[in-house]
């Protein structure tokens, strides 16, 4: 049965978030009296709050589950677990879940799990009592989340999107169902297909046979050889893993739970500095991937006009699930003011400043900007229960790397204020992750953006002097200034100009949603880092070659002294990114070029009218 609740619900004078695109929609929520007096009061207080701001109804009644939902159709059914321990009866838990699941066609187990230890806790009593008590493949599904806030919020989603309709046209209800058999079918190919010497046609001969994941993994070796065409060695096979079977239908079964989930409940997404270069595309391809997005940006640099484009880009349907907030991460009353309306399930961090040079000459701005609204940032992350965190590093961190490329585990040594934040700024995401492991941080590192969307609508458009090689060079391109000052031209290179590894822009947004996706499949994703970039080096005046070609412009070029800070060769080993996040550059140096003048040519004075 559902344990005690959790000692750290939010304080009651804190107003409920709203649920994201409830609309009007109403319902009624029956609570079980046993479950409601075993809970924290903040917890329960938090229940009737929220629910009151979506316009549900609340009756206490004496009930065999913890919660039924209904919004006007099916009625859904909850068992909830808002602590998990080994010490609790966790037999008797999946014995009343045996019991409900005869009883309510429709009904889900959700479990908060807030330490890797519960996390630990429960695939053990998963695997040793969904035997013992029968438990059919993701019947019931069960839902795992981090704090028993986000458990009832997941119940309250859950309801709305699965019992809202009294009726469904014939046709629609037999186009489900053949989806969801073909999905059925699909698992149980790709998890019989995983044990060796199993092949596609072994697993369909199964499926025809046996029907079920669970049943392959009681069946005997007797029964196969009587019911399919394996052979003895196969069913041999079969038999010996038949515990690895039961561990790998259940990996499928909390996927599939997560895809469903996700296919029909919006995930909101907070993006800081959403207006800027790095931003705008991101958030584009968040808006393309089904995320709902909020941007809060100060515009210091940059402009409203940009998340006007990323509007028309994604047209009117996903606009609406775009919202921009000025605000600045300084000001706690900004950052409070948003939280405290909306509920996020994950931020991007963005916001900051990020030019090197004058990062040497204004230091006390980098640390105002960059420390200070990050550590408020978290302050709000925290305060919200919103855990999970894709923080903008940069390739800075590695300061002047004895060897390249660089690879994660590097020694970590910036040389300049501005890569000194981002190194501290890790440090800080390191500590909160140690002190609180539920945190989930990926630190994407950087290395240099360039290019822009392929519609020439959004891209790069700095106030005031470039500080970056790239705008620098479309501004000479267009007229904007005479020349491009190279820093540096006798470095220890093949032309004498300084080495970077440059990453087309919208390699680096799909970039992020490869972390962000990381971060809501991975429990044990702590917290980590990945380079982003091509793993190639290419010279500053090779870059300048090459927009050359793409503009068909003669750069004029100024040979400069080098800049304090700035190290001879970067370039990454993008390894780990590849293996872990599935993620890889596809553009090289010739389309970021072609993209870059694409974006310059027309919008020669940026997001501004010339003057």
């Amino acid at each position: 049965m559902a344990t005690s609740g959790s000692s750290h619900g939010p304080s009651t004078d804190q107003p409920p978030p709203s649920l994201p695109n409830s609309g009007s929609a109403a319902g009624v929520c029956i609570m079980s009296n046993a479950w409601k007096d075993e809970q924290d009061p903040s917890l329960i207080s938090f229940i009737s709050a929220f629910l009151g701001s979506n316009s549900f109804r609340l009756n206490f009644v004496s009930i065999s589950p913890d919660l039924i939902f209904n919004c006007g159709g099916v009625s859904i059914a909850f068992v909830f677990v808002t602590k998990w321990d080994d010490c609790c009866n966790v037999g008797s838990i999946f014995n009343r879940v045996k019991r409900l699941k005869a009883q309510f066609a429709r009904l889900y187990v959700v479990a908060t799990l807030s330490t890797k230890e519960q996390d630990d806790s429960f695939m053990r009593s998963y695997f040793h009592f969904s035997i013992r008590y029968e438990m059919e493949f993701g019947k019931p599904a069960f839902v795992l989340v981090t704090d028993p806030e986000m458990g009832f919020e997941k119940i309250v989603k859950i309801s709305t999107s699965r019992g809202m309709c009294k009726q469904q046209k014939v046709a629609s209800k037999v186009k489900v169902e053949r989806k969801r058999a073909v999905q059925d079918t699909d698992t149980f190919i790709r998890v019989l297909t995983s044990i060796p010497n199993i092949n596609k046609h072994d697993a369909n001969s199964l499926y025809l046979a046996i029907g079920s994941i669970e049943a392959a993994a009681k069946t005997s070796k007797e029964d196969i050889l009587a019911n399919t065409d394996l052979s003895s060695d196969k069913a041999d096979s079969l038999s010996r893993d038949s515990l690895k079977v039961q561990k790998v239908s259940i990996l499928f079964s909390k996927l599939l739970e997560f895809v469903e989930m996700g296919s029909s409940v919006e995930q909101n997404i907070l993006v800081t500095g959403g207006a800027g270069f790095i931003g705008t595309h991101t958030v584009v391809q968040l808006l393309k991937e089904g995320f709902k997005v909020s941007i809060i940006d100060n515009l210091d640099n940059s402009v409203i006009e940009a998340v006007d484009r990323v509007r028309e880009l994604v047209g009117p349907d996903l606009s609406n699930k775009l919202e921009f907030n000025l605000g600045d991460l300084r000001n706690k009353g900004d950052i409070e003011k948003l939280f405290s309306k909306q509920r996020f399930d994950a931020v991007i961090h963005f916001a900051g400043l990020k030019a090197v040079g004058e990062s040497v000459g204004n230091p006390r701005r980098y640390f105002d900007n960059n420390l200070v609204g990050t550590i408020n940032l978290y302050e709000a992350m925290a305060k919200y229960h919103c855990k999970m965190m894709v923080f903008s590093s940069s390739a800075t961190v590695y300061g002047q790397p004895e060897k390249i490329p660089c690879v994660e585990d590097f020694e970590l040594k910036a040389m300049n204020p501005y890569g000194r934040t981002k190194l501290f700024l890790e440090e800080i995401a390191r500590d909160i992750h140690a002190a609180e492991p539920e945190w989930r941080i990926v630190l994407l590192r950087y290395f240099n953006p360039v290019g822009a969307h392929e519609s020439g609508r959004i891209g790069e458009d700095p106030k005031g002097i470039p500080n970056n090689l790239m705008p620098y060079i479309q501004q000479v391109a267009v007229g904007r200034l005479p020349e491009l000052n190279v820093y540096g031209h006798d470095y220890p290179t093949e032309d004498g100009s300084a080495v970077r590894d440059y990453i087309h822009v919208m390699d680096l947004a799909d970039g992020h949603i490869a972390a962000l996706r990381k971060l809501f499949a991975d429990p044990k994703i702590g917290c980590t880092a990945y380079n982003l970039g091509t793993g190639r080096g290419t010279s500053v005046l090779e870059m300048v070659a090459a927009f050359e070609k793409a503009s068909g412009k003669k750069i004029p070029i100024k040979l400069c002294p080098r800049r304090a800070g700035d190290a001879t060769a970067v370039y990454a080993s993008t390894e780990r990114a590849e293996k872990e996040l599935g993620w890889k550059a596809k553009y090289g140096v010739d389309e970021m070029c072609r993209d870059q003048w694409n974006w310059a040519n027309n919008n020669p004075w940026g997001y501004q009218k010339k003057l």
